[in-house]
């Protein structure tokens, strides 16, 4: 969408909270550790400069308890029947490393989202679309989820995963040539 080349490289990392961390800090840490893995799987492939590593974790906040992706379709029902007719904040967080600069530069964004109430019905038919197997909070904004998205107060974006603000903000710091 952006017009910029890339290729994806899936690390498997592990999504959980460790214990006493907050949503906040364990968006950071899984987007770092993404970012880290990437980075090392190409096992001494040099990086041309303008080469960059974006590592991305996104999760779902509701009466604070982080929730990540379902592990199956029953977590799933219950992660959206909790989700429905409420509002709830999605947390996505990226880190960026590259050759040209030392370290990490990290970003992350907050968004409210608020979904419609649902009917049993509605909430099967949607797992029926498989949709929440890769998703945090079990749904998908870009996807037939939006029939259930009421309204969001933030980026669209980073309920997507992608806050595309935070990368652009990153780029700028670091001078990227578009």
């Amino acid at each position: 969408m952006l017009g910029l080349p890339f290729r994806s490289l899936p690390q498997d990392i592990p999504e959980d909270s460790e214990p006493g961390e907050t949503p906040l800090e364990t968006a950071r840490r899984l987007a770092a550790a993404k970012a880290v893995a990437a980075r090392d799987s190409l096992s001494g492939r040099r990086l041309a400069g303008d080469e960059l590593i974006l590592g991305a974790d996104t999760v779902v906040v509701l009466d604070g308890r982080l929730y990540g992706k379902p592990r199956d379709r029953t977590e799933a029902r219950a992660v959206i029947k909790a989700l429905a007719g409420r509002e709830h904040e999605v947390i996505s967080a990226i880190a960026v490393c590259s050759p040209r600069f030392a370290g990490l530069h990290r970003e992350h964004d907050r968004t409210t989202v608020r979904f419609r109430a649902m009917t049993p019905a509605e909430i099967e038919w949607y797992l029926d679309t498989e949709e929440w197997a890769d998703a945090a909070g079990g749904y998908k904004a870009q996807g037939r989820g939006a029939w259930f998205v009421d309204t969001i107060h933030g980026s669209f974006y980073s309920v997507m995963g992608l806050p595309i603000h935070c990368l652009y903000s990153i780029l700028r710091r670091v001078s990227f040539r578009f």
